[in-house]
């Protein structure tokens, strides 16, 4: 016998059960594992992102960029509210200025006249030998911009926000916590799969979450002397006495004629934070080059500021859903105390890694050393001839006057490449296998002969060991009336 037809309402009951089946599986994948879809998720509630970032620093602002541009859900949070001061040198060297001009930011801030490039520059050594470069205009091959803090911090926090992330000021982060079973970050009221460590040198987040160790070992200061650029004929110099090696002090004219004048007191050395201000009081006094560019009398146009420095980089930046970056991993040149441009080339990586990570779903340690070990190879293992490079100089001050000497003899090419070095733009050990060598060797033996044998006076006076000596003289006095 014939098998009956089927109903139609029986084939509408199973398309029905399959369509019911297919939407719970949905359902359970999307409410469960939203996170691992990369970039930004229709059902993902509003405090929950792809990436947040703790610090709207270069660091963290950068990171934030090139994420956002990768249309992430990105959320960085910023402890001050713009425009807010940070006390550094204000330096800003070729590799930063590159990635500047890729988030459109170094165009804005050229348009509304708020930097200064560097057209004349150069270094005093510690016996006084002076290498300025020539006439004002002679610098080409490196480019290095004096732009205040203040102004370029804001700039690049809202080209992150105008590339999709989302940015909130006053916002002071205490309270982070990963929740391994769902493989997030708990921030605050937030929650993220993956969290950016980028709040500074003394990285309260990064010491609590025991990566981050111990306090900054260097320091640097800030202060601005108003109009001070009309006496100043370069536009910035690097002023390197005996007492304070291997740190030195450095001025910068800025686009009003504001002149920065800051110290460094790095490690391997001396010199120590406690002499700061009786140090710079000594050299508005005493040492001519920077007296005749502030006057003797400056005005300020605020109090001079001290900031913490970690440098080196730190052993492990990284963990599970997690990053650190930034002046936080003391990704700061141990011989410069440069970490501007460090810092945005790490974001930068860090932002690189991460897309990766998306791709695969996979955020363990394992998966973000890789950010280390990438950092390391682009600029961190440099870090080991500056620290080589830094406790020659303290040792052997002679080395910056033959330095100095062969750069006045050889002009502007040798200033060039002196630059390129100084700012990252070629690896340390370059001076081992340049042009310059032998005729540095040759003047080192001499300048050796002449301050070690002959013991002259230099042609610039040592404001910085007078200091260190009265103070250690207090330390014994007081040591003897204790006892």
């Amino acid at each position: 016998p014939r098998s009956k037809p089927r109903r139609p309402h029986s084939m509408l009951l199973l398309l029905l059960l399959v369509v019911l089946v297919v939407a719970c599986i949905c359902y359970f994948y999307t409410t469960k594992h939203v996170f691992i879809v990369p970039g930004p998720h229709k059902n993902t509630p509003k405090s929950w992102y792809d990436v947040i970032i703790v610090g709207a620093g270069p660091a963290g602002s950068t990171a934030a960029f090139f994420l956002a541009k990768q249309r992430k859900n990105v959320l960085v949070l910023e402890k001050k509210r713009f425009p807010r001061v940070k006390y550094c040198g204000d330096a800003w060297c070729t590799p930063a200025l590159d990635i500047l001009d890729e988030m459109g930011v170094l165009q804005e801030i050229e348009e509304a006249g708020l930097c200064k490039r560097v057209q004349r520059g150069g270094f005093v050594s510690p016996f006084g030998y002076s290498c300025i470069g020539g006439p004002y205009g002679s610098v080409t091959a490196v480019r290095t911009y004096a732009i205040k803090r203040i102004i370029a911090d804001e700039y690049i926090a809202r080209a992150a926000e105008k590339a999709g992330a989302e940015l909130r000021e006053g916002v002071e982060v205490k309270d982070i916590k990963f929740n391994s079973e769902q493989g997030c970050w708990n921030v605050e009221d937030f929650t993220g799969r993956v969290l950016i460590i980028a709040d500074g040198s003394t990285s309260y987040l990064g010491q609590k979450l025991g990566l981050v160790h111990g306090q900054s070992t260097a320091v640097c200061t800030h202060q601005y002397g108003m109009n001070a650029g009309k006496n100043f004929s370069a536009d910035g110099v690097m002023y390197f006495q005996r007492g304070l090696l291997p740190g030195y002090s450095a001025c910068f004219k800025h686009y009003n004629d504001d002149v920065y004048f800051g110290t460094y007191i790095l490690p391997g050395g001396r010199a120590t934070s406690t002499v700061l201000s009786k140090f710079e009081q000594t050299v508005m006094e005493h040492y001519a080059p920077v007296k005749e560019v502030f006057g003797g009398q400056p005005e300020w146009r605020e109090r001079v500021k001290t900031a913490p420095i970690r440098i080196g980089g730190i052993a492990k930046s990284y963990g599970d859903h997690l990053l650190i970056v930034g002046d936080a991993a003391g990704q700061v040149d141990p011989l410069t105390g440069e970490g501007i441009h460090t810092a945005m080339i790490a974001a930068k990586i860090a932002a690189q890694t991460l897309q990766e990570m998306f791709e695969k779903g996979n955020f363990s340690s394992k998966a973000t050393k890789l950010y280390h070990q990438r950092w390391m190879t682009e600029f961190g293992s440099d870090f080991w001839w500056s620290t080589i490079a830094a406790r020659a100089l303290y040792w052997c001050p002679p080395i910056l006057d033959a330095l100095c000497v062969v750069g006045d003899r050889d002009g502007q090419d040798f200033l060039d490449f002196f630059g390129e070095i100084m700012t990252g733009v070629k690896p340390k050990r370059a001076f081992l296998y340049c042009n310059y060598t032998v005729p540095v060797a040759v003047e080192l033996f001499r300048q050796l002969w002449i301050q070690w044998v002959l013991r002259r006076e230099p042609k610039l006076p040592d404001c910085c060991t007078p200091v260190l000596d009265s103070f250690d003289a207090a330390k014994r006095d007081q040591a003897k009336k204790q006892n």
